[in-house]
């Protein structure tokens, strides 16, 4: 009896569990039916470190044409791109790819060198079809522009033009976790992502979730440029640096040999940087100097600082060689070198900004390592990479290249962008067209037709961003121009309000900044550097309580959480609420470890409510970060 009741038992739980699954099928059935979940639609669960994702998929135009597309959850991290599935006679294909750059940001794909080089084959060959493929991807390094040149092999290409070499550390840092998971754990993710179930619960719990690395490296760069927050800056070291170069130079070596599988040339471009208008992101000091030489060079460093102010470029450039017989490592210093060494006409001012390029604690650019990589990589029939620094330094001023050629630290301005087009075209036809006489095209010829605003609706937001990077340098009058140019053609542009609100507080005009910056947090609630700009505003106009309730709300977006908390804390502290400052002080701190102003803040906190150990410690702790902070009393200084 107690057999049969058992027997029963299990029988039961076996058909429970039947139901169960027929469930799961009939579900996973109807998804798949509804078309949702499937290819276009699902996430992609490493940003494009999986090859099992396509960038393109099928599609059919009304005409019976079959086109590949750009998948439609990938546009915005890509350029929306078509070409034929089919490749018609007489037409040229190359595959345009790389990160941002490449992509044509801050614009669009119609103002990149993509699109130029397009142009100006088909002026040379007039006769020809000829599709240039936009495949640059946001924040993308090489490990992932690797893996879209694998599936770009498929699609019959003439060449591969890879212009690549920004986002080698950005992407390592970004996506450690990713990157050291175990095998199988990959492979696993990888098989979920094919059952539309999964990715159903997937998309109803991603509000539930914070931001993953994968998400935050692939959208960061469409925002005004995020609050300056210090919690992500760390020093580089010499075992990183290897690591990077080893992964940069496996992976064109792997580009290099699929390019000679396919029997195309791959055309590879030197990228330029912006050298002699970019402060670096991230200094680091020698933190093994004695107390007297770390005192004697900080010393140095604020009189340098005191006398370039006051117009005195010799006398600065004397005290910023005496810092750096002290300690070489500050980027910085490297970067006042060689402003200074130029402002005087002296020699060696490329060299110490290369110099200040290449010890950047945040390094978003490409490093002279890198370059020397890409230098020695083979490229078409073992053809030497085409240098587009060198190309763009030409006809800057001084021979350095600064903002008119690169917009920031790595973007081509349209006329950058043009003039890499002009370099890439020679190249081009010598290895498509052997033999034929050299036509020359001019920059002018590429442009696009209307010209670069008429063409491009994005020139609003480019012309934003623009304003956005010349602010970081202080440069508010030509910012200023700028913004009122992307609202001239999108006055609804969030992004244009907030940084003409912000040009006009700084310029003290503080009236006109809030009603800007309140239109700015209309048109964005979510806008984080709008509400802590706006708290500033209201800060400077003396509406403190106003202050507080915008950086609240800028709190609530989740990023520059240090910066904000530390705006809170001059705010309560104006306000005579010492222990809530000392409060957001130290949360700021906990935010954003490496912000020395942070930690100024909180020394000038602690030395008001009289904890004068607590305050030296702070303050020592903001020089170590910057010696030249403001705030921090110097070597000696008691609170």
């Amino acid at each position: 009896m107690a057999a049969g009741k058992s027997s029963s038992g299990a029988g039961r739980r076996l058909a429970a569990v039947s139901v169960g699954v027929a469930l799961l099928l009939l579900a996973e059935l109807a998804l798949r039916l509804a078309g949702f979940g499937g290819p276009g639609h699902r996430p992609d669960p490493f940003a494009g470190f999986s090859t099992t994702e396509p960038l393109f998929v099928p599609a059919m135009l009304a005409d019976g044409r079959e086109v590949l597309r750009t998948r439609q959850d990938k546009i915005g991290p890509f350029n929306a791109q078509e070409f034929p599935r089919i490749k018609a006679p007489g037409t040229v294909r190359l595959f345009c790819l790389g990160g941002s750059s490449s992509f044509g940001f801050p614009y669009d794909h119609r103002l990149s060198f993509c699109a130029g080089t397009a142009r100006g084959l088909q002026i040379l060959h007039p006769e020809m079809n000829h599709e240039v493929i936009n495949c640059g991807g946001m924040s993308y390094g090489s490990r992932r522009v690797l893996n879209v040149m694998r599936e770009l092999t498929a699609y019959d290409p003439d060449g591969f033009i890879v212009y690549m070499g920004h986002n080698e550390y950005v992407e390592r840092r970004f996506y450690a976790p990713f990157l050291s998971e175990p095998s199988w754990r990959r492979r696993l993710r990888t098989g979920l992502n094919r059952i539309r179930i999964y990715v159903a619960l997937r998309r109803l719990l991603d509000p539930l979730r914070s931001q993953s690395p994968a998400r935050i490296a692939d959208t960061d760069s469409f925002g005004t440029g995020p609050l300056r927050d210090d919690s992500h800056r760390q020093a580089r070291d010499s075992r990183e640096d290897a690591l990077v170069q080893e992964q940069f130079h496996f992976n064109l070596a792997e580009m290099s040999a699929l390019a000679r599988a396919s029997d195309v040339p791959l055309f590879l471009v030197l990228p330029a940087t912006n050298l002699r208008d970019w402060h670096p992101e991230g200094t680091a000091w020698d933190d093994r100097l004695s107390a007297p030489a770390r005192d004697h060079r900080d010393a140095a460093v604020a009189a340098a600082r005191r006398l370039q102010t006051a117009g005195d470029p010799a006398g600065a450039l004397a005290r910023v060689e005496e810092v750096l017989a002290l300690d070489p490592m500050p980027a910085a210093v490297h970067f006042l070198h060689g402003q200074l060494l130029l402002e005087l006409g002296q020699p060696g001012a490329v060299e110490a900004l290369r110099e200040a390029r290449d010890r950047d604690t945040v390094p978003i650019r490409i490093t002279g390592p890198l370059l020397e990589i890409l230098r020695a990589a083979p490229g078409s029939g073992d053809a030497p990479a085409l240098d587009a620094g060198e190309a763009l330094a030409a006809i800057s001023p001084h021979g350095i290249v600064g903002s008119e050629m690169v917009l920031d630290y790595c973007h081509p301005s349209p006329q950058g962008h043009r003039q890499i087009a002009s370099l890439l075209l020679p190249a081009i036809a010598a290895a498509l067209w052997p033999g034929e006489p050299p036509l020359q095209v001019t920059p002018a010829q590429l442009l696009p037709p209307g010209g670069e605003g008429a063409d491009a609706l994005s020139s609003a937001f480019g012309a934003a961003w623009a304003g956005q990077m010349l602010v970081r340098q202080g440069r508010l009058e030509g910012a200023a121009a700028l913004f009122r140019r992307a609202l001239a053609l999108d006055p609804d542009l969030p992004t244009a309000h907030e940084g003409l609100g912000r040009v006009l507080a700084a310029q003290g005009r503080s009236t006109e900044a809030i009603s800007v910056l309140e239109e700015a947090t209309r048109l964005a609630p979510g806008l984080a550097n709008g509400w802590n700009n706006l708290g500033q505003a209201y800060r400077a106009a003396g509406r403190l309580e106003d202050a507080l309730a915008a950086y609240r709300r800028a709190l609530s977006a989740g990023v520059g959480t240090g910066v904000i908390r530390r705006n809170m804390a001059a705010t309560l502290l104006k306000l005579g609420r010492l222990q809530e400052a000392l409060q957001e002080a130290t949360r700021s701190t906990r935010a954003s470890p490496g912000d020395a102003l942070g930690w100024a803040q909180l020394g000038e906190i602690e030395a008001a409510l009289g904890h004068s150990e607590l305050a030296r410690e702070a303050y020592g702790k903001a020089l170590s970060l910057d010696p030249s902070v403001p705030g921090a009393p110097r070597a000696s200084g008691t609170p």
